[in-house]
């Protein structure tokens, strides 16, 4: 994306959309846009938008996605300090660079790591904080985080861990970052990639059961009978979502319970991960550990290869 030219931007941004506007109308599917669901009814069975417009439902499926965590330090309103999540982000990235300078990108996890790469190839400095002490640690173990990290400095991409951010620095925008142990970093661009939450507010508020995300059974089912949730926003057996995958699969078993379809239940596939950055190439798959002494530790791969 970063190094395509406009027309094959243009593409790349269209391929994303799941269908196009007309699909909607075509099969009987009324669009509102530009108008957020502001609250749920459950006794009345009625969901108000922020203009005070309200529509009635039998059923409902909650899809309000995830927002994108930002630590809480000074200066993480400045011009410059960028979530990486949206088209409108990627834009805004992509014009950073064609103008140069430095970027800090915050996070050393997947997201983190290829948005590193990416301002990297369009020609920026770039240099990746990441709090913990190896690179994809919910991925990768010890040794071969440390194995990535080299590989990713001899592409000449900085990675400092363990690295505390403090505040991000500048007046109306940024211009550098301070570490908690006091080094600073100048900065044109800084990018913020240290994952999401879901966004459960609209179901809190309706009363319906939430924990880190709306709880929904195999079915896609939240606590009430007639509301199921899918996406982001979503905890199914305790476990979040934050990649496309799973996501497609929870829209299958949604859609059948809707339909009174007799489906397999939903269950969460065996996490697993894949680095797009070329010649560094890392699959992970699996988890590292048990989560306690009840958990059934499964087997994890590390495949770390390089061109060179």
């Amino acid at each position: 994306f970063f190094q395509a030219e406009d027309g094959i931007r243009d593409k790349l941004v269209t391929g994303v959309q799941t269908c196009a506007l007309p699909i909607y109308a075509a099969n009987g599917v009324r669009l509102v846009s530009g108008d957020a669901a502001a609250t749920i009814d459950v006794g009345e069975r009625r969901v108000t938008t922020i203009s005070g417009r309200a529509f009635g439902f039998d059923k409902l499926v909650i899809a309000t996605g995830s927002r994108p965590l930002a630590p809480p330090v000074p200066g993480v309103g400045l011009a410059g300090v960028l979530a990486f999540r949206t088209i409108a982000d990627l834009e805004a990235m992509c014009a950073a660079s064609a103008r140069g300078g430095r970027a800090v990108v915050v996070g050393g996890g997947l997201l983190g790591l290829e948005a590193a790469n990416g301002l990297l190839a369009s020609g920026m400095g770039v240099t990746v904080l990441h709090l913990m002490p190896t690179l994809m640690e919910r991925q990768l173990d010890e040794a071969a985080g440390l194995v990535l990290q080299r590989m990713l400095q001899s592409r000449g991409l900085e990675t400092l861990t363990r690295a505390h951010l403090e505040e991000i620095i500048g007046d109306e925008r940024v211009r550098a970052v301070r570490l908690a142990d006091g080094r600073t970093i100048d900065a044109d661009l800084v990018v913020l990639a240290i994952g999401v939450r879901p966004n459960i507010d609209l179901a809190r508020a309706a009363g319906l059961d939430v924990n880190r995300g709306i709880v929904v059974d195999d079915a896609m089912l939240t606590s009430d009978a007639a509301i199921h949730a899918v996406g982001e926003c979503v905890e199914h057996r305790g476990r979040t979502f934050g990649l496309v995958g799973p996501l497609w699969d929870q829209a299958r078993a949604c859609a059948a319970a809707l339909c009174g379809l007799e489906a397999a239940p939903y269950v969460a596939p065996t996490p697993f991960t894949s680095l797009k950055i070329t010649g560094v190439h890392v699959f992970s798959a699996g988890v590292l550990g048990a989560r306690d002494d009840a958990d059934e530790e499964r087997s994890e791969e590390h495949t770390l290869n390089s061109s060179h």
